[in-house]
């Protein structure tokens, strides 16, 4: 999931939940190298809601509460926060 006219011009994209949950295992190494790269603008993971590209159903999609690591769906029309990341 990821706008089409960006994606064609880079590798980042927006994250599956599967990714989202690797992310949130591996959260404290991610906050880790992310704050050393502050100084470019890069946020750490906090305790938010994060979209994933996963669809649950036609309209909505799944998200993950960093927090606690907890997956749920909503529609599209929610507010969470998107984390793309970078394929390599």
């Amino acid at each position: 999931g990821c706008s089409k006219d960006f994606c064609k011009k880079t590798k980042w994209f927006l994250p599956s939940m599967r990714d989202l949950i690797t992310l949130y295992n591996a959260k404290s190494y991610v906050n880790a190298s992310l704050s050393l790269t502050a100084s470019s603008g890069a946020k750490t993971l906090t305790e938010s809601y994060y979209w994933s590209s996963t669809e649950y159903y036609n309209g909505y999609a799944w998200y993950l509460w960093m927090g606690d690591g907890y997956r749920y769906n909503g529609t599209k029309f929610s507010n969470a926060y998107v984390r793309p990341v970078l394929a390599f």
